[in-house]
């Protein structure tokens, strides 16, 4: 049970729901009774999942190379590469909707897996390298336009994010 308060406290930090939470525990319990000292009791091969169906970038970036490499570390929470796969392993997505398959378990995520995430945030983005700065502008004089014919528009709407850094 201190396993799935670990995940579900880990989870809430990123938003993923009671839901994940136990998608997550099932795949940290997985990995924390196939080990030894720490360690797999078996290869890689052995544990990498199929991917051969799935449409989402933790399929497209995921290697058994990749995964072999980073399948022991864990994070000073306690979360592993299983637990932020696990989502995209059990939603392969749709043929036409590119999702993006993984979620960071905490922040320290990006940091023991950053060979992985990188790599992920890169593709899914078309080009964010680890050094990149998202520009920021919040200069409200330097937007043009905003006026639209009533004749088609009734109303729109503008949706904002903020990453912590």
């Amino acid at each position: 049970m201190a396993t799935f308060a670990k995940i579900a406290g880990a989870v809430g930090l990123v938003g993923g729901g009671l839901a994940y939470a136990v998608s997550g525990d099932k795949a940290h319990a997985r990995s924390q009774f196939a080990t030894y000292g720490g360690q797999f009791m078996f290869p890689a091969s052995s544990n990498f999942p199929d991917l051969s169906k799935h449409n989402n970038w933790m399929a497209k970036i995921l290697t058994p190379e990749m995964y072999g490499k980073l399948r022991n570390k864990t994070t000073p929470n306690g979360w592993t590469l299983d637990g932020c796969i696990q989502t995209g392993v059990d939603n392969p997505g749709h043929p036409f909707i590119m999702t993006v398959g993984c979620v960071a378990g905490d922040e320290e995520s990006y940091e023991v897996f950053a060979e992985f995430f990188d790599k992920v945030i890169d593709e899914r983005h078309g080009g964010y390298k680890p050094w990149d700065k998202h520009p920021t502008d919040l200069d409200y004089t330097k937007i043009r336009g905003g006026s639209f014919d009533e004749k088609y528009v009734l109303s729109s709407r503008v949706r904002t994010g903020r990453s912590i850094p």
